[in-house]
């Protein structure tokens, strides 16, 4: 779930801030695929954790267990890629774990700053879905997964 000033990646090229999709927008998925959006889903009061990428998007709310693409490495040395919680891809102090990148079109992302430590901090909060399988969305050019759901 993010908050209203996250840029959602538009098929014409444009970016357009969650909280002005519309039904029947078209954006894309995970592999450029124009998809349509056929619902958005609003949750008022959420839990957020400030956050800003090294990616040239702005500061913006999201709520900790939102999901996004990350490739991390193993303990083992093995590599995966998987759907991580932003909560999930940060140490203390805000810097992205060594062991997770998120993944992003443009280049690898790392967090500016990382602020979840007030806990009391909520804003209405927003999701796209999609009827595509993926069940995936760029925001603030970064890979997300609809509503934590993962097909």
């Amino acid at each position: 779930m993010y908050s209203a000033e996250t840029l959602i990646s538009m098929v014409d090229g444009t970016f357009k801030n969650i909280n002005n999709i519309r039904v029947g927008d078209k954006i894309y998925n995970k592999l450029f695929k124009p998809v349509s959006v056929s619902r958005i889903h609003l949750q008022e009061n959420t839990p957020v954790a400030e956050i800003q990428l090294n990616n040239g998007t702005g500061v913006f709310f999201i709520s900790p267990t939102a999901k996004v693409f990350s490739h991390c490495s193993r303990i083992d040395g093995s590599q995966c890629a998987e759907y991580c919680t932003i909560a999930d891809t940060h140490a203390e102090g805000g810097k992205l774990k060594n062991s997770i990148k998120i993944l992003s079109p443009e280049s690898d992302v790392v967090f500016t700053t990382f602020n979840n430590s007030n806990v009391s901090l909520t804003k209405t909060t927003y999701c796209i879905h999609t009827l595509d399988p993926t069940r995936t969305f760029f925001a603030n050019k970064i890979i997300a997964c609809c509503c934590n759901e993962i097909i």
